[in-house]
């Protein structure tokens, strides 16, 4: 059986930071958001730079670029081990931190910084809060270092390296989205706590589910939906007079000696004899399983 969900400390801790940094957004900070938003902003003059900044380090965090690259490692930890498991993890994350990102943003409707309103509530109805972008550089790319970590041996230093890169990913998405006035610094807080929140909830779902459990639901399991009814349509009949393999639940192979016969089908001459005698004109052999003679 699954175990039961329960919140660990990390977890608890993250949705009270969440809590915390959402109601200072709402009025106590707007003196810091203000600040860093009127910061002067020499390179948006620049095409070039400014088009630098925004597909580049800024596109960092774009679903259009993380969402290819979990599914990507989820389908293949999920095939070649034949398990649900990983679909069920980057799953529960991406579409958790989804709901709660977009629920925050029309929830709260806050104004965009080229506005130069950090109120919540805005009759303009802004989505800046929280910041999506921020929470996917934590959570795509924290799943697919778990995804890794738990399905491959991977060394610690080279674990260590990437969660650096990660943290470096987010500070560097987190300066350029404020320095080009895309969201307010305190937007970009509570993406980065979003985003680690459901990446810890993902890997709490992975140690909830028993080991092996999620192998009984895969349908192309090696040995039952391809041994059983794929196998036996694609070997054909014999051309050596050698007995195809007896798989458990498949249809009986047996061949016909003195006449032709497809394997696991009855010749046309036997139709309405008794199964159990020998055909005209020779005998049919049944396969024997394995350890019978």
């Amino acid at each position: 059986m699954i175990r039961k969900l329960s919140l660990d400390s990390v977890t608890i801790v993250l949705m009270v930071a969440l809590l915390t940094v959402t109601a200072l957004a709402a009025g106590p900070l707007h003196f810091l958001d203000n600040y860093l938003n009127e910061v002067p902003h020499p390179l948006t003059r620049l095409g070039t730079a400014w088009y630098f900044l925004k597909f580049v380090p800024n596109e960092v965090g774009s679903r259009f670029i993380a969402i290819p690259l979990l599914g990507i490692v989820t389908l293949i930890f999920a095939y070649r081990h034949r398990s649900w498991r990983p679909i069920i993890v980057s799953s529960v994350g991406v579409l958790g931190m989804s709901g709660l990102i977009w629920g925050f943003k029309f929830l709260f409707a806050r104004n965009q910084p080229r506005e130069y309103d950090p109120a919540f509530f805005s009759d303009y109805g802004g989505l800046a809060f929280p910041s999506g972008h921020a929470g996917n550089v934590v959570l795509f790319y924290g799943l697919v270092l778990f995804l890794v970590t738990r399905y491959e041996p991977v060394r610690q230093h080279v674990v260590r390296r990437v969660v650096h890169l990660i943290i470096a990913m987010a500070i560097v998405q987190t300066a350029v989205s404020v320095y080009l006035q895309f969201h307010w610094f305190t937007d970009l807080v509570a993406g980065l706590i979003a985003g680690g929140l459901w990446l810890r909830i993902a890997i709490r779902t992975d140690q909830l589910i028993p080991e092996g459990r999620t192998r009984h639901w895969w349908p192309w399991r090696e040995g039952d939906f391809v041994d059983r009814y794929i196998r036996p349509v694609l070997s054909g009949p014999p051309s050596n007079g050698a007995l195809p393999p007896v798989v458990e639940g498949a249809p009986r192979p047996w061949t016909v000696l003195g006449s032709e016969a497809e394997p696991g089908r009855m010749p046309q001459d036997r139709a309405g004899e008794n199964a159990t005698s020998p055909p005209r004109g020779g005998h049919f052999v049944e396969a024997s399983r394995p350890g019978q003679t």
